[in-house]
């Protein structure tokens, strides 16, 4: 969708309310967030791969590990702390889908963490995910600034998908890189380092703030900087985030409401998360559920599929509106319907997600494409790394 249809369809079902209240476009209060004066960032470009119905982002950046190189294809993930790779001696059904893996023992720069041994860890309806934290060097081009190295602490894994369950059979990239609200702590043994402190700590970057965008087939991942060239400065919506998003390390934010044309659909606002490795809305099931029947229930009472093969259907769903401090998005029935590549079949991209929290949601790829986000982090000496995420700016994506 591009720009303008975005704004047209943000103020189809109220045209006269948007332009009073100055929704998308309005403009916003306070500083944008500065760029280094040298320009520094880095940039990785994202490639999009096949959709599956697992939840998880279809974006993925190419990198390499290792000397010799080893190429390796990471979701750049908002929506943890990890840092990781798939591991080579995993044989698992999960692990075999991965068309590349990272064998340190083929790198000749690799070093092992004094200490360090496999840790489990029990990640629900995903299954499990068991790692070792390894050092190694780090490779990426940056298209404006050539190859660009770095060394870093990052896990490697072992995958196993829960019982009934193909999320990491169908997880398109061999690993991925975490810009969490609160990083991990370095100094553990066992834990993984972050991109974006990294970068910072080398001086190859000077702000922090990880930001996005993406365009059809290709994106990118500012770490380190913004890309002024793919926003409208004017349409800033700075959002605070919410008081339990340090609590579950997610960049949580307020959503005042969601509109089925100018009907709303829910009794009061919720936490959303925005994650950036993520594709559909997810979480609370009372919420979900709510959303699903309300959606998919016709004027006259009758029920659409969400699951269905024709794609004639999909006209008949309404558009949709999330309203956020005082801002509204707009997201066409053919933004929250996706097709499936491994089932031919259309799906609608809400999905129940027990996470523990009754009033929590999140949203990945289906909102975010749409925009330019920017993760914006403030120092804190308190917390790891001296950092901790302060808020979350949208705004419209310049094509």
């Amino acid at each position: 969708m591009n720009r303008r249809t975005f704004l047209r369809h943000a103020c189809t079902f109220a045209t006269a309310q948007c332009l009073s209240a100055g929704l998308i476009w309005r403009a916003w209060a306070g500083p944008d967030p500065k760029s280094p004066d040298d320009g520094a960032s880095c940039l990785f470009t994202l490639s999009k791969g096949r959709l599956y119905d697992n939840g998880a982002t279809p974006w993925f950046a190419t990198i390499s590990l290792g000397s010799p190189d080893q190429t390796m294809t990471a979701m750049m993930d908002t929506g943890t702390a990890n840092t990781w790779v798939t591991s080579f001696c995993c044989s698992s059904a999960a692990c075999k889908t991965k068309k590349y893996k990272y064998d340190y023992g083929e790198s000749t720069s690799h070093e092992r963490i004094p200490g360090a041994d496999w840790q489990g860890n029990d990640l629900g309806a995903w299954g499990e995910f068991e790692s070792l934290a390894i050092r190694d060097r780090i490779c990426f081009t940056d298209p404006n600034r050539g190859r660009i190295h770095l060394s870093m602490k990052f896990l490697v894994a072992k995958l196993k998908d829960a019982a009934g369950s193909t999320n990491w059979r169908d997880l398109d990239m061999s690993g991925g890189a975490g810009f969490p609200v609160i990083f991990e702590q370095p100094d553990d043994v066992n834990k993984p380092e972050s991109l974006l402190p990294v970068i910072l700590q080398d001086g190859l970057a000077s702000d922090p703030v990880v930001s996005f965008w993406h365009d059809k087939a290709i994106g990118g991942c500012v770490v380190g900087g913004v890309d002024a060239s793919k926003y409208d400065a004017e349409t800033r919506n700075a959002l605070s985030l919410t008081s339990g998003a340090a609590k579950l390390n997610l960049w949580t934010v307020r959503l005042d409401q969601f509109l089925k044309g100018s009907t709303p659909m829910l009794d009061g606002p919720v936490n959303l998360a925005l994650d950036t490795g993520s594709s559909r809305f997810k979480g609370s099931p009372g919420i979900i559920n709510q959303l699903i029947e309300q959606i998919t229930t016709r004027a006259d009472g009758s029920k659409l599929p969400t699951t269905f093969s024709d794609p004639s259907l999909i006209a008949g769903f309404p558009i949709l509106t999330l309203d956020m401090n005082g801002y509204r998005y707009a997201l066409s029935p053919e933004d929250y319907i996706w097709k499936i590549a491994d089932r031919g079949t259309y799906s609608l991209q809400f999905h129940p997600l027990d996470i523990g929290v009754d009033d929590k949601i999140l949203v990945g790829s289906v909102l975010l494409d749409h925009l330019y986000s920017a993760f914006e982090y403030t120092v804190d000496p308190t917390v790891p790394c001296n950092l901790r995420g302060n808020r979350v700016s949208l705004y419209n994506r310049v094509y």
